[in-house]
């Protein structure tokens, strides 16, 4: 699948200058010898840039100068699939590891070994053991290196065990968001982000995606980032479009789209039905399309999707968005059972929503598929708040469950495990609500599995506690879902007619897609 950004070829060698130490302005020289923090990395000379560096755009080079620097940087409206160009910089002008945390862990490694010239290394649940100890071997040997794990390695004291013998040159943290109850997505680990930091002793970069002001401020304090180190990446702009249409008319408007934009291009619907319903209009009208969701068969929805990737064909795919996570998991492997970050094909024309998103940050990475240029429409009517609603109360993870799941969990005796299936019976829950509710609870450290096997991590007592805290941050996501249903139909709504009006000043919405 291709990056979103390629790096240049490499550059010519040039000789090194002679090291000339450098003062931070307005500090005192005397202020080295006194101060208490690690000895941060320096940066290569700006004539030894590396090529993967220089490939960033103008924010994405200020944030790692800036973080590498010591300060601790957030970049905000930062889309996912640009997470592996920057910390690959990054790691390209560090002297030691760069280590990485991201829910999509597994997508970032992928894309990262693409690049030319880089080591990297990875812990969590998607490597296999041998894999992971060669990465360890790896990490404590030091020197340039990318590191990714997963966010649960955060709380992890082995990891902090490793690192405290090969220091860091910068932490990364992608998905900051996720930190904070009030953004779409919601991380376990990161819950506790401001404290694991503090046990890797190194300055932090974390990235986080187009979201509301109060999301940004929380993400900023848990990494200890001041306002004037906040930074926002610019958007391509884009020729974007909305439409208030009436159910029936909503087909005719989407053909009048694709047919104005040309192919290729992506029609994101809100369910698999809905997919298909689109899927067969759109070949009744002789439009060349594929489908691809959950509902199909893997062996056919990948054949869809090679077919849609194929650059010799110009067609419509016919899907649903893998950023919509309704879960309150950030990276839940459910909703990315076919596309990921990175657009299906780099020359999309169109992203056209068939329903109003699930949320801000939904819209956000969708449209960031698209290069600058490209046209994005989203077709809405009066029922799409009560859809997204409905969409989200059947799969956001229940408090309730939660806690059922953390009572059975107690009850097992210390170093004994139990089939997951097994537990969700005894919890009185689905298996499909286990998954998720188990999948919070790695993702927090508080169990290890191993096959269908669960095992508890940690003691009753500290499980239960720690059950509740994520019970009380899964409701508070729940209720304010009905918030962001209505915002985003008053955005489709303020974009309708030809003088849209402006959104609401206290909007969340990312400022790009304000009219």
């Amino acid at each position: 699948m291709p990056l979103a950004a390629r790096p240049l070829p490499p550059a010519p060698k040039k000789p090194a200058k002679p090291a000339v130490e450098k003062r931070a302005p307005g500090k005192p020289a005397a202020a080295k010898a006194t101060d208490a923090k690690p000895v941060l990395p320096k940066l290569a000379p700006p004539l030894a840039s590396s090529p993967l560096l220089v490939a960033l755009r103008v924010e994405e080079q200020r944030a790692v100068r800036q973080a590498l620097a010591g300060e601790p940087t957030l970049l905000t409206n930062s889309p996912r699939a640009r997470d592996a160009a920057i910390f690959a910089a990054a790691a390209s002008v560090a002297r030691q590891p760069v280590l990485v945390v991201s829910p999509l862990a597994a997508e970032l490694v992928e894309h990262a070994a693409l690049l030319p010239g880089l080591d990297v290394a990875a812990f969590g649940t998607f490597v296999s053991p041998d894999t992971a100890a060669a990465s360890k071997r790896r990490l404590a040997r030091g020197g340039p290196l990318l590191v990714v794990v997963e966010p649960a390695q955060l709380l992890d004291p082995a990891l902090h065990e490793v690192v405290a013998k090969a220091p860091l040159a910068l932490l990364g943290i992608a998905a900051a968001h996720a930190c904070s109850e009030h953004a779409h997505e919601l991380s376990p680990a990161y819950f506790s982000l401001k404290d694991a930091l503090a046990a890797f002793g190194a300055p932090v970069l974390a990235t986080c995606t187009a979201t509301s002001a109060r999301v940004v401020d929380q993400a900023a304090e848990a990494i200890g980032a001041k306002s004037s180190a906040v930074l926002a990446a610019a958007p391509p702009e884009l020729s974007q479009s909305a439409q208030v249409v009436r159910s029936a008319e909503r087909k005719s408007a989407l053909l009048a789209g694709i047919l104005a934009y040309g192919a290729p291009g992506v029609v994101l619907t809100a369910t698999a039905q809905e997919a298909d319903a689109v899927f067969a209009e759109l070949s009744s009208r002789k439009v060349p399309c594929v489908r691809a969701h959950a509902g199909m068969a893997p062996a056919e929805r990948t054949a869809s999707l090679r077919r849609f990737t194929d650059a010799h064909e110009q067609l419509v795919l016919v899907t649903q968005s893998p950023h919509a996570n309704a879960t309150g998991l950030a990276g839940c492997p459910e909703v990315s059972y076919c596309l990921g970050s990175v657009a299906p094909r780099p020359d999309l024309n169109f992203v056209v929503h068939y329903q109003a998103p699930l949320s801000p940050e939904q819209l956000f990475e969708d449209l960031a598929w698209l290069a600058a240029g490209k046209s994005s429409l989203v077709l809405a009517d009066s029922s799409d708040a009560a859809l997204v609603q409905a969409l989200l109360a059947q799969q956001r993870i229940k408090p309730a469950a939660v806690e059922a799941m953390a009572q059975v969990l107690a009850q097992l005796a210390d170093d004994r495990s139990a089939p997951a299936d097994t537990l969700a019976l005894r919890a009185g829950t689905s298996r499909r609500s286990a998954e998720r509710v188990l999948g919070a609870f790695a993702d927090r450290n508080l169990v290890v599995r191993d096959g269908a096997q669960i095992c508890r991590r940690t003691t009753p007592e500290q499980l239960v506690a720690d059950a509740r805290l994520l019970s009380s941050r899964f409701a508070a996501l729940r209720a304010a879902d009905a918030g962001r249903a209505e915002l985003v139909a008053r955005y489709v709504t303020s974009r309708h007619g030809t003088a849209p009006a402006a959104a609401p000043e206290d909007s969340s919405l990312p400022r790009y897609v304000r009219a």
